[in-house]
């Protein structure tokens, strides 16, 4: 039997619910598998409100970063809906508060080949349903994702990043390496980071300049600097303070996969707790680029406007 969703997306509809075999312990490469399928999803309603149109409210009043648009709200509730059907029990923490979409929906379980087996209670998902929604509601298409990621123990241990108009899905098991990646050209060494104007992000540019590194102009989106990253358009990468679990979690396993680095500023790795944020800011660099990923870092410690302890 076939179950349609409003989206267009043929899903298979399963009679009875799969559990978790062996009481209570799961496949890390099956619940990836189920992440990936339900960030396609997510893509899928992202495409769909682009093309009939929307309207974009932001949560605090000036701020362009802060825009909701429904695509949001759709993608979060579809994401999350389905992966709650899948796995009963699981603690999925979301961007957006919305309802998930009570639906059963047959994600696949084998897209991953990763037997590692985890306590379902052990891991937490975060999905943000739209990364880069300024960037959607301006139209600049290309840095828009979705993003699936999976916490254990406090750390990014897998992820799902939808390309969201490019239509692929970029996934990874953290140091098992990383699925989809597409390499523009030969690995770039500049530095990229967003418009904010924090003083931390002044300051990495400058630090960028100091290490040799070229600057390129500023882009939107936590996953999409990372994936830069990851993808060799770009040696490093930094955000300000107010990026959030769910913006980080999916894209630092992928390019931990892919033999990059990811910390805060100070250098340490980042924690998954929770809905918490990254105060500290986050650096993200490519393969080959570790010096100069501790000396921004350096840099950072060392300058009175980034934020401390």
């Amino acid at each position: 039997m076939t179950l349609l969703l409003p989206m267009g997306i043929a899903i298979a509809f399963q009679q009875q619910q799969r559990l978790p075999r062996g009481g209570g312990l799961v496949s890390l490469g099956e619940v990836l598998s189920t992440c990936i399928d339900a960030a396609m999803i997510g893509c899928e309603e992202i495409r769909s409100v682009h093309e009939k149109g929307f309207a974009a409210r932001t949560k605090e009043a000036g701020n362009p970063r802060s825009a909701v648009t429904e695509a949001d709200v759709a993608a979060q509730a579809a994401i999350v809906g389905a992966l709650r059907s899948e796995w009963p029990g699981l603690l999925i923490i979301g961007e957006e508060e919305v309802e998930d979409r009570p639906v059963v929906l047959g994600l696949r379980r084998d897209i991953v080949e990763e037997a590692t087996e985890v306590g379902l209670e052990e891991l937490t998902i975060y999905v943000d349903p739209l990364d880069g929604t300024r960037e959607f509601v301006e139209g600049r298409l290309e840095n828009v994702q979705c993003l699936v990621g999976v916490a254990r123990g406090g750390r990014a241990v897998a992820g799902a990043a939808g390309v969201a108009f490019e239509d692929r899905v970029v996934y990874a098991v953290r140091d098992a390496g990383a699925v989809g990646l597409v390499r523009r050209g030969d690995q770039k060494s500049v530095f990229v980071a967003g418009d904010g104007g924090e003083g931390s992000v002044a300051s990495g540019r400058e630090a960028a300049v100091e290490l040799g590194l070229g600057v390129r102009d500023p882009v939107g989106g936590t996953g999409a600097k990372l994936l830069m990253v990851a993808e060799g358009e770009a040696a490093l990468a930094m955000t300000h303070t107010k990026t959030m679990a769910w913006d980080t979690c999916a894209l630092e396993a992928v390019l931990v996969a892919a033999g990059g680095r990811v910390t805060d500023y100070y250098g340490a790795d980042l924690r998954y707790a929770g809905a918490s944020r990254n105060d500290l800011g986050v650096v993200a660099s490519a393969p080959g680029f570790a010096a100069a990923h501790d000396g921004l870092c350096r840099h950072l410690r060392g300058d009175a406007a980034v934020p401390s302890f």
